[in-house]
């Protein structure tokens, strides 16, 4: 047997009691090895080797603190984008195995539910129109629309419309639509959604990329005291033949929380680095993200409104009006975040949990 596969084995053993739990975890880890590996061969490959001093330490880490030399290889590819180690680093398949189970628990999967956010959150910051919700259709308030003024009701209320299903990630189960000439028919046979209003962009973001909606991803934990803070903060940029960010072919670029200035570096979804959008060639650095006071201050109420998971990551945008629309929540993302501006939760006490 491998030495990995039997190391891998024996990890997740000795972390899980079922046989389907075993199964699932050896899978985590076992994808999130090869996208770890394949990211860092694609930064080496700009950059040159990474110095086998930080492998050296991230491995020791691994170890040492997060009980497994199986998580290091994240904590290669942190060291390889910022040519140093930094201890607190959280990789993403331990975030992913030991630290979404403990302090989101079941409570993640909520934001699967399209239909969940005007109860959770008041509808406040969502461009929500209404839900499909097994066989019928809701306003945002829960009132229901007979199918026969569903068109009607999103029409009077914008030119076009976007409906995101239930379950969907990665921008897939993404569909637009001009709500003039919605069929209902075809609408109902999508299944359990949300349809939102199209937001259209503030121009700041139109200079790099006109054709899609850039989304500013917020990542907000609750702390021990009970009260939200933003950890992390990136823009996501769409590429020319996209009608909007797909997590498999995005451009993501870090974005300094103290004074929203960009990064001059930013990266393919394959981890390229870039310093600049490869469609429009606008260069990332120089430029200050507007009104990410208004996005912070969002994301905190929201967070505080429905703190059940304590980490959350927040797709937002601010539009023509400079005001802040949530596009979606889902429960924590980290692995960007930490490379780029990481550690994002030292203080948190996350690196003692699989400990437990």
């Amino acid at each position: 047997m491998n030495r990995h596969v039997s190391a891998l084995v024996k990890y997740v053993t000795r972390r899980t009691k079922s046989l389907g739990q075993q199964g699932t975890a050896a899978r985590l880890h076992a994808r999130k090895w090869a996208e770890a590996r394949k990211a860092l061969r694609q930064v080496e490959s700009v950059r040159g080797p990474t110095d086998p001093r930080l492998i050296q330490r991230a491995n020791d880490y691994a170890a040492q603190v997060l009980g497994w030399k199986g998580y290091a290889p994240w904590l290669h590819l942190y060291s390889a984008i910022e040519r140093e180690f930094r201890e607190g680093w959280l990789p993403d398949n331990y975030y992913q195995a030991i630290v979404v189970p403990e302090v989101n628990g079941e409570y993640r999967r909520l934001s699967r539910l399209r239909g969940t956010n005007s109860i959770l959150f008041g509808g406040v910051g969502f461009p929500d129109l209404g839900y499909f919700v097994n066989g019928l259709f809701y306003d945002p308030d829960f009132q229901p629309i007979a199918w026969d003024k569903v068109k009607e009701h999103l029409s009077d209320r914008a030119e076009r419309v976007v409906f995101k299903a239930d379950s969907s990630s990665l921008g897939k189960g993404v569909r637009f639509f001009d709500s003039a000439d919605l069929d209902i028919a075809a609408l109902q046979r999508l299944g359990n959604g949300v349809m939102q209003a199209r937001v259209v962009q503030n121009e700041f973001f139109d200079q790099f990329m006109p054709s899609s909606v850039a989304t500013i991803r917020l990542c907000s934990v609750i702390g021990d005291d009970g009260h939200p803070s933003v950890r992390a903060c990136y823009l996501r940029f769409g590429r020319s033949a996209d009608s909007h960010v797909l997590a498999d072919d995005q451009v993501r670029v870090a974005v300094d929380l103290a004074d929203g200035r960009l990064s001059a570096e930013g990266f393919l979804s394959d981890w390229t680095p870039v310093d600049r959008h490869p469609d429009t060639h606008r260069a990332f650095e120089g430029h200050r993200l507007p009104h990410l006071d208004k996005c912070v201050a969002m994301v905190l109420d929201l967070h505080a409104r429905s703190p059940q998971a304590r980490c959350v990551s927040w797709d937002v945008v601010v539009d023509l009006a400079n005001e802040v629309k949530v596009l979606e929540w889902e429960g924590g993302v980290v692995s960007f975040a930490e490379a780029t501006q990481g550690p994002c939760f030292a203080d948190l006490g996350w690196d003692t949990l699989h400990r437990a």
